[in-house]
């Protein structure tokens, strides 16, 4: 459950990191522009996109999978906890 959730965590901090580098670096200005530096944006563009779908469509899913699968866990109980049910 924690592992996903700092993945979905980390994951949506890259985005929005890349997202602000590729607005600074006028990305959209660039890739309307007939010149080289629109060959240079694509990957990053694309990378933005691709981190975008992920975090907007499987990260849900796989939040609300690990929400079930914790919640159908059985709870671990300690053998002190054990003991002190067992006495009374």
């Amino acid at each position: 459950m924690k592992r996903v959730l700092v993945a979905v965590v980390v994951l949506a901090i890259a985005h929005e990191v890349l997202a602000i580098a590729l607005d600074r670096a006028d990305l959209i200005e660039r890739l309307l522009s007939p010149s080289v530096d629109a060959l240079i944006a694509i990957p990053f563009a694309l990378a933005l996109y691709a981190m975008r779908l992920v975090l907007f469509f499987v990260a849900p899913g796989l939040v609300v999978i690990a929400l079930a699968a914790s919640a159908q866990k059985p709870r671990q109980v300690s053998a002190t906890q054990a003991r002190s049910f067992t006495q009374r």
